[in-house]
């Protein structure tokens, strides 16, 4: 992908991955390949704090023996799911008693958060188990950083890294674009600022009530903590901007050179080709290049994906059109697994091939769609090998609501946008309003109501942005606008 003529860049990269754009309602984070090609998206709504990463005191309300889970309470959190009753240290739990936890997941679906026993404290080079890795050892790596050279240099600076005398540490990718001679210094700032974390968030571990030990990251420092260790991170808002770079200059060195400001009235996403994209990533039915389609079902159970072509269509091609399809289409439903953050057990079915033998390369291509799509995402799935029937299954850690969930309203198929997405665009376009007039919303009942409530300072900051009311006109029956009226 060429980037925008107006993005102007603090360094001299060229490539562009994180693209994030920032409007009254919500921020829209993009990760994109060379080619400008969209690779997930994330949606921050205003008024949603993140949870996800907080470290609480919790005490035990109950121990579920069935389930070999337990409950605890977090007080005005509510109560949470603690998947396994042990602590930290595998010991049992019983109930009334105290114990320090993670959120791992936040609140979704009418369902309270999930927590572990077993925190795990993140920077961008290194993440700090304080209970110990599961393999009991000292260090270890990253799958993100692959077996290659980026992982033999990260393995040399750990034989100079101090690990202390208890808990254990991680690697994280972003370790290969350091060097050892020159940032070992920012290796040992990373690990005493973990361990000065967990001490602080020990210390605080008192009283006789649930608390907060330590807030969540906010999701612009998690988002820059997370990503990608090459290409840039451009986003339209000045302040955040500043922020980010603020953050590059006291902790992360290797983002300095890829930091971007997109400093123009079109938009960000726009400018990048990637609003063009984000309908394909809610739509139900995605083409594959070369023909064919892949068909995504989300249910409660499970995600189904299936893969179609026109009937005949396979037997006009001949030869192993079957197998081309197919690993068009593991490669393409990689890829739209971690856009969308679909989680749980997925299950593909793709067109039946003449050799068994063939389903290798078919999980080969699927396995690069997984990984190549970049971000935390990509390497957080397991492929369960291919049924003699054609049928895949892939289970992937949940880590938020997937997109469709965020985006689209709750009636089944191809969706349209919910009332809050729906909003928050209007919102977005309404700040951009150019010429003479008094701004002015039309739409139905609801959506308006969403604007005046869920989102009223959202509303409030858009007001203040074009320096004057934003009539909202309730209209039925036509599909919702922001226009122009003369005064």
């Amino acid at each position: 992908m060429s980037p925008s003529p107006n993005l102007e860049p603090t360094g001299n990269r060229m490539k562009l991955d994180t693209l994030i754009e920032v409007s009254p309602a919500e921020t829209r984070v993009a990760l994109v390949d060379e080619e400008g090609v969209l690779h997930r998206l994330d949606v921050h709504r205003a008024g949603r704090p993140p949870l996800q990463g907080a470290i609480l005191r919790g005490r035990v309300s109950r121990v579920e023996k069935s389930m070999k889970a337990a409950f605890l309470d977090l007080g005005a959190l509510g109560e949470a799911l603690l998947p396994r009753a042990h602590d930290g240290r595998g010991r049992p739990l019983t109930e009334g008693q105290w114990m320090v936890v993670q959120v791992s997941r936040d609140a979704q679906g009418g369902k309270g958060p999930a927590v572990t026993a077993r925190p795990v404290l993140q920077d961008r080079y290194l993440s700090f188990m304080p209970f110990g890795l599961p393999n009991d050892m000292r260090v270890d790596f990253d799958r993100g950083l692959g077996k290659g050279r980026d992982l033999a240099r990260v393995k040399r600076m750990a034989e100079a890294f101090d690990p202390g005398e208890s808990g254990g540490w991680l690697f994280r990718p972003a370790a290969a674009a350091l060097t050892q001679d020159r940032d070992m210094s920012v290796l040992t700032r990373c690990r005493d600022a973990l361990l000065a974390r967990w001490q602080a968030a020990q210390s605080a571990n008192d009283g006789t009530a649930p608390k907060l030990l330590e807030e969540a990251p906010s999701y612009w420092e998690a988002l820059v903590r997370d990503a990608p260790p090459t290409g840039r991170i451009a986003t339209d808002d000045r302040l955040l901007h500043a922020k980010i770079k603020a953050l590059a200059e006291e902790r992360y060195p290797d983002l300095l050179d890829g930091l971007v400001f997109h400093n123009d009235r079109e938009t960000l996403f726009d400018a990048t080709a990637v609003e063009d994209q984000i309908e394909e990533a809610t739509t139900r039915r995605v083409p594959l290049t070369g023909g064919g389609e892949l068909v995504i079902d989300e249910t409660e159970a499970m995600v189904v994906i299936d893969v179609n072509l026109a009937d005949g269509a396979l037997a006009l091609q001949g030869g192993d059109a079957a197998v081309r399809l197919n690993v068009r289409a593991a490669e393409a439903a990689g890829r739209q697994i971690v856009l969308r953050n679909l989680a749980g057990l997925i299950v593909i079915d793709f067109v039946k091939m003449k050799q068994r033998s063939d389903g290798k390369r078919v999980i080969e291509a699927l396995r690069r769609g997984l990984k190549g799509s970049g971000g935390p995402g990509g390497g957080m799935a397991d492929v369960l090998g291919m049924t003699a029937a054609g049928l895949v299954e892939v289970t992937r850690q949940r880590s938020g609501p997937s997109l469709t969930e965020q985006l689209l309203g709750p009636v089944p198929g191809d969706r349209p946008l919910s009332i809050d997405s729906q909003a928050c665009a209007l919102l977005r376009r309404a700040i951009r309003q150019t010429g003479g007039g008094r701004p002015t919303v039309y739409g139905p009942k609801p959506l308006l109501d969403a604007i005046r409530t869920r989102f009223k300072e959202a509303l409030a900051e858009t007001e203040t942005r074009l320096g004057q009311p934003l009539d909202l006109v309730e209209r039925e029956g036509r599909a919702a606008e922001i226009v122009m009226e003369k005064r």
